[in-house]
């Protein structure tokens, strides 16, 4: 969406308490995954496994050792990926074409001490993607996590610090390729919402339900995606995690954004009107993480300023991010503080019949 010369074209994205169901068998030929359709899995409808669903937790835990939660199996297709030609049609799986234009990112998943704002609240537990190429100065900023009198590392606003939201770019009829290291002591992966990501190595569908997606702590995982024309437009796609411990990962800060700009678009900084893209090693593009950009559609049009807009709420119910000092900060949430919203809690007798209209 342009507003004047400003777009927007990401939606705020909550990273803790997402509620995403699977696609169903009959729902398989879609190119672009449906994460609002109904699931049958188990843990949404109360219904058991089917004998295919218990043989895919099976496959899973003998070749991860890990078992799959009911919320990875509710992100993904039931069906594990394979070889075989006619499972590659069924998905829709389409590695990029020779001649594409093609992005690569060479992306880590690190854990940091994230600082929250000048008073120093942090979260000690925090996991981010960044760049390979990021990662040095990213520690830089960190590493002033305690020096009060630099405000704890934090500028006033994101501005151009290292550490930011996650955001990278490419364009309709583009090939994105991504290199993923996992640098942390979980499994991990990249996952990007909606769109048709394969194994670079094999050209297998990029399914949480498919072992080889998984990096391994210290491994690297080559993905790759295609963003053909003839079913991809302008958009934004969330990009997290998945693993066992994708739900505690994600809710501390390993997400992002890829944002689908217009074909044979260019990207500029905001502040020093440099490009962001550059050529690598390997002689293909590559671009900096950045959440805002000025974007120079390749048809052109008139250039437009970009920002994407995150909503993160940290951790779970029960975590507190802690001021410079460590001490938990106190919730100030009458709804989820109330002795009423705790598990396991009954309500005395006489507020049953109140609420029933019984009264004496």
């Amino acid at each position: 969406m342009r507003i004047g010369n400003l777009k927007y074209p990401l939606l705020i994205l909550v990273a803790v308490g997402l509620a995403v169901a699977s696609i169903a068998l009959d729902e398989v030929r879609a190119p672009v995954h449906d994460h609002n359709t109904h699931s049958h899995d188990a843990s949404l409808t109360g219904q058991p496994h089917s004998p295919l669903e218990n043989k895919l937790q099976q496959a899973v835990a003998a070749e991860t050792g890990f078992e799959m939660t009911n919320h990875e199996a509710s992100e993904g297709s039931i069906l594990m990926a394979n070889n075989q030609e006619h499972i590659r049609e069924l998905f829709n799986a389409q590695s990029c074409p020779a001649g594409a234009p093609t992005k690569e990112y060479d992306v880590a998943a690190i854990r940091l001490n994230l600082v929250l704002n000048r008073w120093g609240d942090r979260d000690p537990e925090a996991y981010m993607f960044a760049l390979n190429s990021q990662v040095r100065a990213i520690r830089a900023q960190e590493a002033k996590a305690n020096l009060e009198d630099q405000h704890f590392g934090v500028n006033l606003g994101v501005g151009a610090d290292p550490i930011q939201p996650f955001t990278i770019r490419a364009n309709v009829g583009d090939c994105v390729r991504v290199t993923f290291t996992n640098e942390l002591i979980h499994p991990a992966s990249f996952h990007i919402h909606g769109a048709d990501l394969v194994l670079a190595d094999t050209g297998d569908p990029a399914l949480s339900t498919n072992p080889a997606y998984i990096a391994m702590p210290g491994q690297t995982v080559n993905y790759e995606w295609y963003l053909d024309r003839n079913y991809y437009g302008e958009n934004t796609h969330y990009v997290h995690s998945h693993g066992p411990k994708s739900r505690y990962l994600v809710s501390h800060g390993l997400f992002g954004a890829l944002i689908a700009e217009p074909e044979g678009s260019e990207y500029f900084d905001q502040r020093t009107g440099q490009p962001l893209c550059g050529l690598s090693q390997t002689g293909l593009e590559n671009c900096r993480n950045s959440w805002d950009a000025i974007i120079s559609p390749g048809d052109g049009s008139s250039d437009f300023r970009e920002f994407a807009m995150f909503y993160h709420e940290i951790g779970n119910a029960k975590f507190a991010p802690v001021d410079k000092d460590g001490v938990p900060n106190p919730s100030i949430d009458p709804i989820s503080q109330s002795q009423t919203q705790r598990p396991g809690y009954q309500l005395p007798e006489r507020s049953i019949h109140a609420a029933l209209g019984r009264h004496g």
